[in-house]
């Protein structure tokens, strides 16, 4: 978690030093190095300053200035449908098909990385005339039926999003596909698709740990 850091004066007496990029402090009888991912390393010294900063009431994470840990979940504010349909083409039945502007739209102060975690099944739902199914999002087509056999677990990142000012908020996606049935049929088929969402920290870090 990144955290801003603020020396003390006692810390900060002495000549800082600059060196491939990294401001180094004597500190005393030892030095303090401020480390890009926003820690701080003591060598040689006995005491730190670390600047507390907390916040009580109602949090806006809309809101980039927010104090909200890094990463945490609590930033996670995202728009999305609440259902999506396919069908067959109405001149071709073993075409799949679906409306190609489905959105997926991040509200929030800090960017997420949206994942499509599962594609199971609701019940009975599913059917072997549905052969192929692919979510596309962009040029990225991602397998969810292949052969009339549902995927399931899938576990494939769909996109990362800025925060609510950055240039690529939110992100589109459909459905196509491939079918055995014939014109005349009448078959429904039904899934629960699952997306997971995690925040990114202004450092890059991809909820509790990972980077970008």
């Amino acid at each position: 978690m990144k955290k801003a850091v603020k020396l003390s004066a006692a810390l900060l007496a002495g000549t800082m030093v600059i060196g491939a990029g990294t401001p180094v402090f004597a500190a005393g009888n030892g030095e303090t190095t401020i480390n890009k991912d926003g820690t701080q390393t003591i060598s040689g010294g006995t005491q730190a300053s670390i600047e507390t900063k907390g916040q009580l009431g109602e949090i806006d994470n809309k809101n980039p200035g927010e104090i909200i840990p890094e990463g945490s979940d609590k930033w996670i504010n995202v728009t999305l449908p609440t259902a999506v349909v396919f069908n067959t083409k109405a001149d071709d039945a073993t075409v799949v098909e679906s409306p190609t502007n489905y959105k997926v739209t991040n509200n929030s102060g800090r960017g997420v990385r949206v994942t499509l975690t599962e594609f199971v099944p609701k019940g009975d739902g599913h059917n072997a005339a549905l052969n192929v199914l692919n979510m596309k999002v962009g040029s990225t087509v991602v397998p969810l039926i292949e052969n009339s056999k549902v995927n399931g677990t899938i576990n494939t990142k769909l996109a990362d999003l800025d925060a609510v000012k950055g240039k690529t908020t939110s992100f589109t996606y459909g459905f196509t596909g491939k079918s055995t049935g014939s014109k005349d049929q009448k078959i429904k088929v039904a899934y629960d698709m699952k997306l997971k969402f995690e925040s990114i920290g202004t450092n890059g870090q991809v909820g509790p740990g990972e980077t970008k």
